[in-house]
């Protein structure tokens, strides 16, 4: 786990995915709830890509071109084939930082899958289902959940 989660803080764009995924929460939220929310956010990124990856084995994953797109950002075209032949197709979107380095800022399925974008609806849902009083906390609740759900 620990080394999952150093690979996933050096390759991906956590604190930029977190502002989009928690968006108006984000944006109204102190530094320190920021944090806190970013800390969770990602324990809780790498217990389901976790749960995900360790559904996989035996695939091959080929790197299938990379297009530039505006303002230092990259397009990376993928595809996994699976043992039984089955194909699938995903777009990693990254930043390109100074010295050649670069972070996945999100993540995109051929079936029109999107990680910000599901992430987003995810915690609006947990809102959304919440009692009114904790509706109006957004953020707040939102780390109170997330602690809930990342306690293992």
């Amino acid at each position: 786990r620990a080394y999952f989660q150093k690979q996933l803080r050096s390759r991906f764009d956590l604190n930029g995915i977190a502002a989009r995924v928690f968006a108006a929460h984000w944006q109204s939220a102190a530094p320190d709830r920021r944090q806190r929310a970013l800390a969770l956010y990602e324990a809780w990124l790498t217990q389901g890509l976790m749960q995900l990856l360790g559904r996989h084995s035996g695939e091959t994953f080929r790197v299938q071109r990379a297009r530039r797109l505006k303002n230092a950002a990259w397009s990376v075209s993928s595809q996994v084939q699976r043992p039984n032949g089955e194909r699938i197709a995903s777009e990693w979107v990254l930043r390109e930082l100074k010295g050649g380095r670069f972070l996945i800022t999100n993540l995109r399925t051929a079936d029109g899958g999107d990680l910000i974008r599901t992430h987003r609806e995810e915690f609006q849902m947990m809102l959304d289902l919440a009692p009114a009083s904790a509706q109006s906390q957004g953020l707040e609740y939102l780390i109170e959940e997330l602690e809930i759900r990342t306690r293992s």
